[in-house]
């Protein structure tokens, strides 16, 4: 499994590589808002801090890539439990 870690300004991108499979781990750091131009009357941000989102690309078919939440029974809120839930390919 090649993990490949990405530190952006509002959350840390983990991108998790199995075979053909590949998942995206994302923790927010830091409020992310939506545009301020746009909606500058937003009470709430769009993902507050310690937000987790996982995960997975769809079939690539030409077009943009597409990613889907990955549903589990069990839920998976740090980088660790990510990693096992790919390393022992419990998403088959």
């Amino acid at each position: 499994m090649i993990v490949k870690k990405n530190i952006n300004k509002y959350f840390i991108e983990y991108t998790l590589i199995q075979g053909d499979k590949i998942f995206k781990f994302k923790e927010y750091t830091d409020d992310f808002w939506a545009d301020r131009k746009l909606y500058p009357n937003d009470k709430k941000p769009m993902f507050p801090k310690g937000h987790i989102q996982f995960s997975k690309k769809g079939e690539d078919i030409g077009f943009a890539s597409m990613w889907f939440p990955v549903i589990t029974k069990k839920n998976i809120t740090n980088i660790k439990d990510a990693k096992k839930f790919v390393k022992n390919r419990e998403y088959m």
